[in-house]
């Protein structure tokens, strides 16, 4: 594509040639231009921001509690992993105890139980699996 076609076909490019410019978008048009190329941003960042607790849920954790939280996966016995849906336990544990345990990880007997994701995870995103783990009480 020649730079002439170019131009007529980028309303950004095209908006900066000065007065000899092939076309004259206007302050209309340039308004329009600047407040799409703004929302294409906000979308971008919007997508590329965290992602949702039940996709980090089966990215991270799934593969030891289960979909469901019940911990009845190959891996999950194996570990010993405990019911999350147990009323019982979700009563015993505080929100801030979860905070922890998901950004730190367990370690017990020399053998790392479960992945610190303090340095994969947001804060927030951590939060957010806390409330998804609360939602898992029966």
């Amino acid at each position: 594509m020649g730079k002439l076609a170019l131009y007529r076909a980028c309303p950004i490019l095209g908006a900066g040639l000065g007065k000899d410019r092939l076309f004259d978008p206007g302050p209309l048009r340039m308004n329009k231009t600047i407040e799409f190329v703004i929302w294409l941003l906000v979308c971008c960042a919007l997508c590329a921001s965290a992602a949702g607790p039940k996709h980090n849920w089966d990215l991270h954790c799934a593969q030891c509690h289960g979909t469901d939280g019940k911990g009845k996966t190959k891996m999950g016995e194996k570990l010993g992993v405990k019911d999350l849906t147990d009323p019982a336990l979700q009563a015993k544990v505080s929100d801030e105890d979860m905070v922890k345990t998901i950004k730190n990880g367990v370690r017990s007997g020399g053998m790392t139980r479960m992945k610190a994701y303090g340095d994969v995870l947001t804060d927030e995103e951590i939060r957010q699996l806390v409330k998804l783990i609360r939602s898992f009480k029966k």
